[in-house]
């Protein structure tokens, strides 16, 4: 078994928009993403293969210069995002997931995709929304036709996809106002609910795991004899990594970790 990646979720508040607060928040994700990939590695003997960190809806929290005329706005934001993910060695960024995209929108994300190699992107696509999917398929072609030949790995158009999830390009975060309404549905514990209401305004981190494990399923397969040990062998074999990994996460995302106290 190998992460195939250690993905920090940023959940901001609404009203917490601006880009010095998104450039702080990259710093603290570096530091929790650092601990992660040491603990994991040092402690569980883990190989992780990438770092991530992804955020909210970028309509919302760059929406100061989303909503500029000037496009310039929008690309020098994003220059300034890459320049700290470079700083802090982050090769992986999910800017979030438009959720309630224009065409226009869809029509500029050619030329966000542009600004990094860094920046993933996608949009959140209701049916029946048939301008907003062929914008969308244009946006996609003109990313493959101007960009290196990899930028569509970097975009992609969803539609009812959780958020949460560690892999890219559909990677988003929660927005912090929805973890308010449901805590119960987003696994908080006692003490994150408590820390939360003290501080409604503070950013909320958390942490999501991408496994790669066709080597040790394939083991299991064949060590199992039969279909009917399948079951029972892969919680034989997952079951204890599983719930260390999913320890070792909370302790840091909770600053519990006495390590880093």
């Amino acid at each position: 078994m190998r992460i195939r990646t250690v993905t920090v979720f940023v959940h901001l508040d609404e009203a917490q928009v601006g880009l010095e607060d998104v450039l702080v928040c990259i710093r603290k994700g570096s530091s929790i993403l650092q601990l992660c990939k040491e603990r994991l590695e040092e402690e569980l003997g883990l190989d992780v293969q990438t770092t991530r960190i992804s955020f909210t809806d970028p309509k919302t929290y760059l929406s100061d210069c989303w909503a500029d005329d000037d496009s310039n706005s929008l690309k020098d934001a994003l220059l300034a995002i890459d320049k700290v993910l470079g700083e802090e060695n982050i090769q992986f960024c999910s800017l979030g997931r438009i959720e309630e995209p224009d065409v226009c929108d869809c029509e500029r994300i050619p030329d966000i995709i542009a600004c990094s190699e860094r920046l993933n992107i996608s949009v959140n696509l209701e049916s029946g929304c048939h301008a907003l999917a062929i914008a969308t398929a244009k946006s996609t072609q003109k990313i493959c036709k101007e960009g290196s030949g990899l930028g569509n790995f970097r975009f992609c158009a969803s539609a009812r996809a959780q958020r949460d999830i560690p892999f890219f390009p559909a990677s988003c975060a929660t927005p912090a106002s929805l973890l308010f309404k449901t805590p119960e549905k987003y696994n908080l514990n006692s003490d994150a609910w408590a820390r939360l209401q003290k501080n409604p305004q503070q950013t909320v981190y958390s942490v999501g795991i991408g496994l790669e494990n066709g080597d040790s399923l394939n083991t299991i397969m064949q060590e199992a004899g039969n279909v009917g040990r399948i079951e029972e062998q892969i919680e034989m074999v997952y079951l204890p990594m599983l719930q260390s990994i999913a320890s070792t996460m909370q302790q840091i995302v909770t600053g519990q970790d006495t390590r880093n106290d």
